[in-house]
């Protein structure tokens, strides 16, 4: 028998499918580790990073670090510099804006920093990364981001943040079965699924179940608080201020009426997770309220990137928060 099953295991390494079942991903896997703005991280709580020196449609994207930032950085913090570090998903990547070219919030806020033209100067580093959630981002800040110095660290958080996010993941995972005729025989009984699969316990990307992201003692709730005291422990042990960034979902009336005491709710426990760690929170909820979601959405019927006025809108809501705190010097 043992014999027989070494035999199989052969048979399914030589003729078999590699993949197990999903060589469509693994395809556009190799296409995104040749040519997209992400690479191959050896963290395995990272997995992917952005890619340092990228560039795309003659933009450059990122610079010698993998900041998102046409010029490069220096990692030893320049004298009379004030740096803030900006961490978050794809929000804060924006990178359909600066393909355009159009500002993001991280760099419109540079700007308004600098606009008077007195010392000293603010430089704002933005480490956002498509598909990051909190454990990600605090990862980076302890990892990445330590070396450049920060004075000052902004965590954008969209609503979506306790979910894992599908792609760009599954594209930089060496997901390969340990024993093909095992995989075959899970795939045929219908028992866990591949980790190349959507329907893989780790992913969550894109679930409505509102209830069971923000479930406080579920997992996925869990994810962003261990990221926040993560982020709190770093930032209290060199006195670093941290401001959570809020972005409210882009709807459209009248769901945005229907759905409104349940996303004041998750708002709210987000802001309060928050200030337990005694970050300080901006709301940018109020901000946009007052334009409709289809003058804020960077793609048609995209519930979750703002444009560049919603950027713009929330640069300068960030620049209040920091002045009204005296958090910038």
């Amino acid at each position: 028998m043992a014999l027989t099953l070494v035999a199989l295991e052969i048979a399914f390494r030589l003729f078999g499918d590699p993949s197990g079942g999903f060589a469509d991903v693994l395809k556009e896997s190799k296409r995104a580790r040749e040519s997209s703005a992400h690479q191959k991280s050896e963290d395995p709580e990272l997995v992917y990073v952005t890619h340092p020196g990228y560039v795309t449609n003659g933009v450059r994207i990122s610079e010698a670090h993998g900041i998102l930032r046409p010029q490069d950085v220096p990692v030893e913090k320049p004298a009379g510099t004030f740096r803030i570090a900006v961490l978050g998903d794809s929000i804060a990547a924006g990178h359909t804006l600066r393909v355009r070219p159009a500002s993001n919030f991280a760099e419109a806020l540079e700007t308004l920093l600098n606009a008077s033209g007195v010392p000293p100067r603010r430089d704002v580093l933005n480490f956002g990364t498509d598909g990051y959630g909190t454990l990600q981002e605090a990862r980076l800040l302890e990892t990445r981001v330590l070396p450049f110095g920060p004075d000052l660290v902004v965590v954008e958080y969209c609503l979506n943040d306790p979910s894992n996010s599908y792609t760009p993941t599954v594209w930089f995972l060496d997901a390969r079965p340990r024993s093909y005729l095992l995989d075959f025989a899970r795939r045929r009984l219908g028992l866990t699924p591949s980790e190349l699969s959507p329907a893989h316990p780790r992913y969550t990307h894109g679930a409505v179940d509102w209830a069971r992201l923000y479930d406080p003692a579920g997992p996925n709730w869990r994810g962003v608080t261990l990221g926040f005291a993560r982020i709190a422990v770093w930032a209290k042990a060199r006195r670093v201020p941290v401001v959570i960034v809020i972005f409210p979902l882009l709807l459209d009336e009248p769901e945005a009426r229907t759905q409104e005491p349940l996303l004041a709710s998750l708002h709210g426990q987000v802001g309060a997770a928050a200030a337990r760690e005694s970050f300080h929170v901006l709301d940018l909820a109020p901000v946009f309220a007052h334009l409709p979601a289809t003058a804020l959405r960077e793609i048609p019927g995209d519930q979750i990137h703002p444009n560049a006025r919603g950027h713009e809108l929330a640069a300068r809501a960030i620049l209040g928060l920091l002045e009204t705190e005296r958090l910038v010097h």
